[in-house]
């Protein structure tokens, strides 16, 4: 119950932006047309993050590249043989801010 009371907020900000966006003086629409458009913007929110959220996971598995490998034993840091991108980044960024101090 409460995630359609969610819903019908997220809805109605979206039909509220949609109101203050309209300047066409002559255009009337109605709170269904309006209803609709706020709802298909509202799905297509959704799937956005849902393919943002996918592709993070799938970035999370890719192996870190060779010059990130390079990087961390130049640095003389340890490098599991399947460190991912990720990992690589994490710990290259980590290492950077220690230097910066």
């Amino acid at each position: 119950m409460q995630k359609n009371a969610i819903k019908m907020d997220n809805l109605s900000k979206i039909i509220d932006r949609l109101k203050r966006t309209i300047t066409d003086q002559y255009l009337k629409v109605t709170d269904d047309v309006l209803f609709t458009r706020a709802h298909s913007e509202y799905l297509s929110e959704i799937i956005e993050e849902r393919i943002q959220i996918r592709k993070q996971e799938s970035n999370d598995k890719i192996p870190a590249t060779k010059k990130q490998i390079e990087f961390l034993k130049k640095l003389k840091i340890e490098v599991p043989f399947d460190i991912t991108k990720k990992e690589a980044s994490e710990i290259i960024e980590s290492k950077m801010e220690e230097n910066k101090h």
